[in-house]
């Protein structure tokens, strides 16, 4: 324990001249009395015979001891190092991801974090910092310490704000291997991420102080625009709006295509409730679509039944505007070249024939091997494998069926799946049965669509210049190609790779997935510098260098446009999956795992304030303990 301002325990001094003044008060006085003997009996009665009574008999003097000695330790302020040494480095986390944009009050729960984070630092006292947000920490190669703590609440005062979704569980493994021994961690977030609860338990030297509270949010969960199956000239926009709030509200959907109103309407959201709205469209051209939430209505805080639409309803606002936008990509109708390998199972084959717009090239895998050794270069929309993993792909979209791997692990448990990733649309997989999966590699990056407990059974993984989906089981081994959601998963397959590739006006991405710059190798014979127009219209130099691929990494919701010379193209970063659209009521958690003792019994509460408290309790005490003892001998 250290002190902020140790010149006030000087204060302590007072104690002894409050010994001296309460003995010279207490000297014997001499009385005259004419039943001297009564008061020798009284005496003896009331002389102190246990050392409770003699410690009671100077109560007043211990009750004036520890107020002047609480009030001095509340002005010292004293810092409770919480179990770590001075010289021992800390680490503190800052999550910036797009939870932390909710609204909490006057302020952000990101600008909570960073508060909480500088109080945390005051309270140390160590030397060593390294102070990185839970966005950035993905870039960093190296990890260095500051010297002072002024450097570290200034690097504090920089972080800034994103939309991207946390990554604690493939983060944390990789940060710290690379710090040294006996460093502890500090995360300090919203707890959005569903892993990070059991991030503590995993990892010893992580501390959890948990950010936020029940907050009013309603949101676009999902937007997703296709083409009919049968009528590909016709097509649907499906957007998925809830409402986090207690009241009810009234909100007002715009929808988009290409900056050009297709739909407004008004939408009237119950309690806690989900809606689903589907519009019709027909158009041969395709383009960006975009959604908003705006002109927001919150019900009363009265205590009678749900309104009807637009009865008893004012004005407010939403605790989280990230997630009041949505965007996809509705494709241009074109012919989708489909590279079929070693694909021999009737039903599969089947169902890619039925689906439209698709121009299928089936090889072997000796076929293929050839090809890829002689034609290199050659380029297809989308690849699809059976029984085995490429060594050279020829297409930026792969689907894996049954991929090469270790022994292959029984199935017990019942499925999960995330509903909100594109590729799991409209699946219902609870009756779907599996014998078998192979063991898929995972990598950092990973995105588990389908598990059964812990085993992973479809992945997605986006590595820069190309996309891979890995489906670990064999068709024998399932009956998953008898199930309704068999063509769907092909559909929904295709149809997000035909999104991504890069032959589209623009291309959807996540936050954070790199984003491949649409100019060839050959194009750049000197390293130079283009321009990338960000949703909030600033215009953003980034470099390009020659004989290499080059990538920009988004970090908002929104669509960009890339600008160099003459070429300009498009694309669209959707909401991050899972964490633009929290339930701020149940996920984020105002409480922490906090460490140390003084953590589990001061909580948020400065101990300077709790010292105050005690002394100005002990002050009421001695008060009413004098009265007392006034009143019973009068």
């Amino acid at each position: 324990m250290s002190f902020q301002y140790p010149l006030s325990l000087y204060l302590l001094f007072l104690i002894p001249l409050i010994i001296a003044l309460y003995f010279i008060k207490s000297q014997k006085i001499t009385l005259k009395t004419p039943a001297y003997f009564l008061w020798v009996q009284i005496a003896e009665q009331a002389r102190p015979k246990t050392v409770w009574q003699q410690l009671i008999r100077n109560l007043t003097l211990l009750l004036q001891i520890l107020i002047v000695l609480f009030l001095a330790l509340a002005i010292a302020k004293p810092k409770f190092t919480q179990g770590v040494s001075a010289d021992e480095p800390v680490v503190i986390l800052i999550d910036n991801s797009a939870g932390m944009n909710t609204k909490q009050g006057d302020t952000t729960r990101l600008a909570l974090a960073k508060k909480q984070a500088i109080e945390l630092i005051n309270n140390l006292g160590n030397s060593k910092y390294l102070i990185i947000s839970a966005i950035s920490a993905n870039n960093n190669d190296s990890f260095n310490f500051t010297d002072t703590t002024a450097s570290a609440i200034n690097q504090i005062n920089k972080i800034s704000s994103t939309d991207a979704a946390d990554n604690f569980p493939q983060l944390l493994p990789v940060l710290i291997s690379n710090l040294p021994k006996k460093t502890k961690i500090y995360i300090i977030s919203d707890m959005s991420s569903p892993d990070i609860a059991g991030l503590s338990k995993n990892y010893p030297e992580v501390r959890l102080i948990g950010i936020g509270g029940q907050a009013d949010n309603s949101a676009i969960l999902n937007v997703q625009a296709r083409r009919k199956i049968l009528s590909p000239v016709d097509y649907q926009i499906m957007i998925r709006l809830a409402n986090y709030a207690a009241g009810a509200k009234m909100v007002n959907l715009q929808t988009q295509l290409n900056n050009t109103p297709l739909d407004n309407r008004k939408i009237h959201l119950g309690a806690n409730e989900e809606k689903s709205i589907i519009i019709q469209g027909r158009s041969e051209m395709g383009g960006i679509i975009s959604c908003e939430l705006t002109h927001l209505m919150v019900q009363t805080p009265l205590t009678l039944p749900s309104p009807q639409r637009g009865e008893g309803l004012g004005e407010g606002d939403d605790a989280f505007n990230t997630d009041n936008k949505g965007y996809d990509i509705l494709s241009d109708l074109y012919d989708i070249s489909l590279l079929a390998v070693n694909v021999n199972n009737k039903r599969l084959k089947k169902a890619l024939g039925v689906l439209p717009r698709l121009k299928i090239t089936a090889l072997s895998k000796k076929q293929y091997e050839k090809l890829a050794e002689e034609q290199p270069y050659l380029s297809f929309d989308i690849a699809l494998f059976y029984g085995f993993t490429p060594d050279r792909l020829l297409s930026s979209q792969n689907l894996i069926i049954n991929p090469q791997g270790k022994s292959p692990v029984k199935i017990i448990k019942p499925l999960s799946w995330q509903r909100t990733h594109p590729v799991m649309n409209y699946l219902e997989l609870s009756g779907l049965q599996i014998k078998r999966v192979n063991r898929l590699k995972l990598y950092p990056q990973s995105r588990i669509l389908i598990k059964s407990g812990q085993i992973p059974i479809l992945v997605y993984d986006s590595f820069p210049g190309y996309n891979l989906l890995r489906l670990g089981f064999a068709f024998k081994d399932t009956d998953f190609t008898l199930q309704p959601s068999f063509p769907m998963f092909l559909f929904n397959v295709m149809d997000f790779f035909a999104g991504q590739g890069n032959n589209q006006k623009a291309v959807k991405l996540e936050v954070g997935e790199p984003y491949l710059i649409p100019i060839p190798k050959q194009a750049l014979t000197e390293d130079t510098t283009a321009f990338i127009i960000q949703p909030d219209g600033i215009k953003k130099t980034i470099p390009l260098y020659k004989d290499e691929d080059n990538y920009y990494n988004p970090q908002y919701a929104g669509r960009y446009q890339f600008v160099f010379k003459d070429i300009k193209t498009d694309f669209v970063v959707s909401m991050p999956q899972g964490e633009s659209h929290i339930n701020p009521g149940f996920s984020a958690v105002s409480h922490s795992s906090k460490p140390g003792i003084w953590r589990i019994i001061l909580g948020h509460i400065e101990s300077r304030m709790l010292l105050t408290f005690l002394a100005l309790g002990l002050i009421v005490f001695k008060w009413w303990y004098r009265k007392e003892k006034a009143d019973a001998v009068y």
